[in-house]
C-alpha cells in the first residue's frame, strides 16, 4: 500500500495510540468517581448546604460540585472525537487545561479560607493569605502556558484516530505542580502553628474542646496532606515516567481535588449541626476562635426580635408551666436559632 506509512512508524503510532488509550481511560474512570461521589453525597448536599445562608464557602462549593460536570464535558470533547485536526486538538486540550485551573483555584480558596478562619479572622493573616495566593497562582499558570504552547500535534497518516500530542515540555508542568505543593505545604505549616499556638492556648485557659474545632482542625490537615499527596505523585510521574505517560492522571488529579474539597465541606457542615447549638446556648461561641455559623446550616445568631411574656399576653395551662417550662425556653430557642 503506497499510503500506508513505514514498518517503524506504524509501530511507534501503534504503541502511542495504546499509551493514549490507557490515559484517556484513567480520565473515564474520574469522571464516573466523580458521579458516584455525588451520588453518595447528595443527600447531604440538600441537608447541608441548601438550607444554608448564602457565604463564600457556600458558592465555592456549589461552583466546585457542579461545574466538575462542565469540565469533564471538556475533556470528553478533546479524548473522544477521531480525526480531528492539529489545530482542533491542541485549541481543544488548552480549552481543558484552561478549565482545570478554574477548579485548582477553587479548592486553593477553600484551602486559604480554611486557614482563615482557624486564625480567628485576623486581617493581617487574611492579607497575607492574598499576597500568597496571587504569587503562587501569579507564578503557576504563566508556566502552564508555556506547556500549553510547548504543545505539538500533527496530520497523523491513518484515519480514525484520537488526538495524541507528539512533544511537549513536560519539565514546565513539573514546574506548576511543584508552585502549587509549594502553596499547600506554607498553608498546611500555618495551619499547625495557629493550632499550637492561638488555639492550644485558647482551650488551655476555657478548660473545654469543641468536637466542631477538633474536626475543622483534623480535617483541615487530612486535606492538606492529601493535596500535597496529589500534587507529589503528579510531580513524581512529570520527572521520572516516560514521556508518554507524564500526562496520565492529572484529570484525575483534578477531580481527586473537587472531590476532596467538598467532602470535607459537607463533614464541617454535618459537625456544625452537632455542635453548633450547644455553644450558642451556653453563650460561649461569641468567644470562640472559629465562627462555626459560617458553616451551620441552621444555628444561627438569635435575631435581635424580643417578644413579650407568654403568661403576660394571654392565660395559658399551669400544668404546662410548671412541668414544661424549661423544654419550653429549649424549644424556643431552638426555633430562633433556624431563623
Amino acid at each position: 500500500m503506497s499510503g500506508a506509512p513505514p514498518a517503524g512508524a506504524l509501530e511507534t503510532l501503534i504503541a502511542a495510540l495504546k499509551v493514549t488509550s490507557y490515559s484517556n481511560y484513567v480520565a473515564l474512570a474520574g469522571f464516573a468517581l466523580v458521579i458516584a461521589d455525588y451520588l453518595h453525597t447528595f443527600p447531604d448536599e440538600v441537608r447541608y448546604m441548601w438550607p444554608a445562608r448564602l457565604s463564600l464557602p457556600k458558592l465555592l462549593f456549589f461552583a466546585m460540585r457542579y461545574y466538575i460536570f462542565v469540565n469533564n464535558i471538556f475533556n470528553a470533547l478533546y479524548i473522544f472525537p477521531r480525526d480531528a485536526s492539529p489545530e482542533l486538538c491542541h485549541s481543544r486540550f488548552f480549552r481543558a487545561a484552561m478549565s482545570c485551573t478554574v477548579l485548582v483555584l477553587g479548592a486553593e480558596g477553600i484551602l486559604f479560607l480554611r486557614v482563615y478562619a482557624f486564625s480567628g479572622r485576623s486581617k493581617r493573616l487574611l492579607a497575607y493569605l492574598v499576597v500568597q495566593f496571587c504569587a503562587i497562582h501569579g507564578t503557576a499558570y504563566p508556566i502552564l502556558i508555556s506547556f500549553l504552547n510547548s504543545m505539538e500535534y500533527r496530520q497523523l497518516p491513518l484515519r480514525n484516530l484520537p488526538c495524541m500530542p507528539v512533544t511537549a515540555n513536560a519539565t514546565l508542568l513539573g514546574g506548576v505542580f511543584a508552585t502549587l505543593l509549594e502553596g499547600v505545604i506554607i498553608a498546611l505549616v500555618l495551619m499547625i502553628f495557629l493550632a499550637n499556638r492561638k488555639h492550644h492556648l485558647a482551650l488551655a485557659v476555657s478548660g473545654f474542646k469543641s468536637p466542631l474545632l477538633s474536626v475543622f482542625y483534623r480535617d483541615g490537615i487530612f486535606y492538606f496532606i492529601c493535596l500535597s499527596a496529589i500534587l507529589t505523585t503528579n510531580i513524581i510521574i512529570t520527572f521520572t515516567a516516560p514521556r508518554e505517560y507524564k500526562l496520565h492522571f492529572i484529570q484525575l488529579a483534578v477531580d481527586l481535588y473537587v472531590i476532596l474539597s467538598t467532602r470535607m465541606l459537607l463533614h464541617l457542615r454535618q459537625w456544625a449541626e452537632r455542635d453548633g447549638l450547644q455553644e450558642y446556648q451556653s453563650g460561649t461561641f461569641a468567644a470562640r476562635t472559629m465562627d462555626g455559623v459560617d458553616y451551620s446550616a441552621s444555628h444561627r445568631p438569635l435575631t435581635p426580635i424580643q417578644f413579650q411574656d407568654r403568661e403576660a399576653a394571654a392565660p395559658m395551662d399551669t400544668r404546662w408551666t410548671s412541668s414544661t417550662g424549661a423544654r419550653s425556653t429549649v424549644e424556643t430557642d431552638i426555633q430562633m436559632s433556624t431563623l
